[in-house]
């Protein structure tokens, strides 16, 4: 919390592994007019820039939309019709066949309505978010939901966040890797600027990383954080290394840069702690 605000974090979805082939099968209420949507948060579609990836939408034994070689987002409107499959009572079974690509993570997709809005399936898109909300318990009371366009590595999994003194905020996430590397072991904590003119405002389509103004890589599986009290340095609950962790980010990088070479972490091996998957 903030004074006159609440902030509420979203772990976000927990993304497709890269390179993998996933079936998914979503029950929709027959004759139904409704819109599938594939989404690349990257903006490189699924194929052919980093791997071949490819998708194909089946109803009662037809494919009713496929690609793969998109940018942002690709849409395929169609109406279910009618057969029998393995969904109950009157409905009917949209199949969604999903390989893909080098960054599985950068991939979601829904299938809604197109007559009421309803969301009848989803992947959400990887990546923690915010929700603000502003004079608590007052009759003015509003809300703002903020993700950072980038949020699916800096807030990967979010599982905790902890404000300073100075108007800055860093965020644990839960994951073994921030990147969806199965081998690798690249997570930690991501330090942000609460301002709201900067927070998931800065950089939201490039040239830089978002607006996160710094990222330690050293507690895969981080479940917990708390400000240390001075500067930027915070405690860390690191569940990979079932241990406590105090990270010093000294001196943030520009928004959405790169630079990390300053960190410097301490990882108290005397007291063992143990993270509850």
């Amino acid at each position: 919390t903030r004074e006159n605000e609440l902030w509420v974090l979203n772990k976000g979805g927990n993304p497709y592994s890269s390179n993998t082939q996933y079936i998914e099968n979503v029950c929709v209420p027959q004759n139904s007019n409704v819109t599938f949507t594939i989404y690349d948060s990257y903006g490189d579609g699924i194929c052919c820039s980093y791997g071949i990836g490819s998708y194909d939408v089946d109803v009662c034994g037809s494919t009713v939309a496929s690609g793969g070689n998109f940018n942002f987002q690709e849409s395929t409107s169609f109406n279910v019709g009618t057969c029998n499959d393995g969904c109950a009572g009157n409905e009917v079974e949209v199949t969604i066949t999903i390989l893909t690509d080098n960054y599985g993570g950068e991939t979601s997709w829904d299938v809604v309505d197109d007559d009421n809005g309803n969301v009848y399936g989803m992947m959400a898109e990887a990546g923690g978010s915010n929700v603000l909300f502003f004079d608590i318990g007052l009759p003015e009371q509003t809300s703002e939901y903020r993700k950072d366009s980038f949020s699916g590595h800096f807030m990967h999994t979010a599982s905790a966040m902890s404000f300073d003194n100075q108007g800055f905020f860093a965020n644990t996430i839960d994951c073994q890797d921030g990147n969806n590397n199965s081998n690798g072991y690249f997570a930690g904590p991501t330090l942000w600027d609460a301002d709201l003119d900067v927070y998931a405002m800065v950089n939201q389509n490039g040239p830089l990383l978002g607006s996160h103004i710094d990222m330690l890589h050293q507690s895969p599986y981080g479940v917990g954080i708390e400000y240390a009290g001075e500067g930027n340095k915070y405690w860390v609950f690191d569940g990979f290394h079932s241990a406590i962790v105090k990270y010093d980010f000294q001196n943030p990088h520009q928004y959405g840069g790169d630079d990390h070479s300053d960190g410097r972490v301490w990882r108290y091996g005397e007291v063992t702690v143990s993270r509850e998957p």
